[in-house]
């Protein structure tokens, strides 16, 4: 709060924002009555409802009131005028001094928080792609609240098909029927907070003919992974953890194969439109899924002992699902 020439007091009352007062400007005060001093040149902004609770436009000069310094502190009765002076001048002193370090205090909190932070891959690449967006969105708490995420939740009901049918494959030694995956898939999206209804039964409709609808060929992206040798299926959804330099980092595999001679493949499960070397590889449009597939392969080399060029990487892109594509990592 800013004012014009001269030196005041805002007093505030509590102000709420219910069903029966529309919105204005941007926002409307809601912290408990307080005592604002500020000297300056410039003017007050202040955000207000549209209309009261009974329906009648709000003045904005209803909710504050304004006192001069001197009005605010009437010392009571003193022995002299100088004690009094005295009073006053410590008042205000009180109210104009501030000796407080505010960037040392937000980089003590900052390194507070970092202190035990977990890194996950999602958040190494925020911070690359933009450092200010990862102090919003990843230290301070302050990520958008309006975007729709249902995206997301339709890849992780595509996840969770792949994971069920590979976990199923492994216990029992054959795949579950086509049925069933895709059951799995509409059963997971069902729980998740869709945008609207509408929406839900697009994206059914959308996962069924993306995961068990065949091609001109008569093949579908249940049919790829059937054809998987289950002997090679070796891990799915696989969460990982691990330090660097006192650094702690967290992810998960989508899904581990397991080959003769030490080898591995990681693969990972795209729900968009396939990407190839032109997008997926440094400096390009989806450098975050070429550093993805980096600490994946830095991990697994780790924890399995065995060389960083003995494990592959793969995107697998169910809409396209006979084209993957090898990320070539050294």
């Amino acid at each position: 709060l800013s004012l014009i020439w001269k030196t005041a007091i805002w007093s505030f009352p509590r102000i709420r924002s219910n069903s029966s007062m529309t919105p204005s400007k941007s926002c409307t005060i809601s912290y408990p009555a307080s005592w604002v001093w500020q000297v300056s040149k410039h003017t007050l902004n202040l955000s207000f409802v549209k209309s009261r609770d009974d329906g009648k436009d709000a003045n904005p000069l209803e909710l504050l009131t304004v006192k001069t310094v001197n009005e605010l502190i009437k010392p009571k009765e003193f022995e002299n005028e100088a004690k009094a002076q005295t009073y006053e001048n410590e008042i205000i002193k009180y109210l104009t001094v501030c000796d407080r370090d505010y960037e040392k205090e937000f980089n003590e909190y900052l390194d507070s928080i970092l202190e035990d932070k977990v890194y996950s891959v999602s958040s190494i690449n925020c911070y690359l792609s933009c450092p200010r967006e990862y102090l919003y969105t990843h230290l301070l708490g302050l990520a958008p609240k309006t975007e729709n995420a249902d995206k997301a939740h339709f890849g992780t009901a595509v996840h969770a098909a792949y994971e069920y049918a590979v976990n199923y494959a492994i216990e029992n030694k054959e795949f579950p029927t086509k049925a069933e995956f895709i059951r799995k898939f509409e059963n997971t999206l069902k729980e998740l907070p869709l945008s609207s209804k509408m929406e839900l039964k697009r994206m059914l409709v959308d996962g069924a003919k993306i995961l068990g609808t065949p091609d001109k060929d008569g093949e579908c992206a249940y049919d790829r992974l059937k054809m998987t040798p289950i002997d090679q299926l070796y891990k799915a959804e696989h969460e990982f953890n691990f330090d660097i330099d006192g650094a702690k980092f967290t992810g998960k595999i989508d899904r581990i194969d397991k080959l003769e001679g030490g080898k591995y493949i990681i693969y990972d499960y795209k729900t968009g439109d396939r990407k190839d070397e032109k997008d997926i590889c440094e400096n390009g449009i989806h450098e975050d899924y070429y550093n993805q597939m980096a600490i994946y392969k830095h991990f697994l080399s780790k924890e399995l002992g065995c060389g960083y060029d003995d494990i592959s990487a793969v995107f697998i892109f169910p809409r396209s699902f006979k084209q993957p594509f090898e990320v070539k990592l050294t």
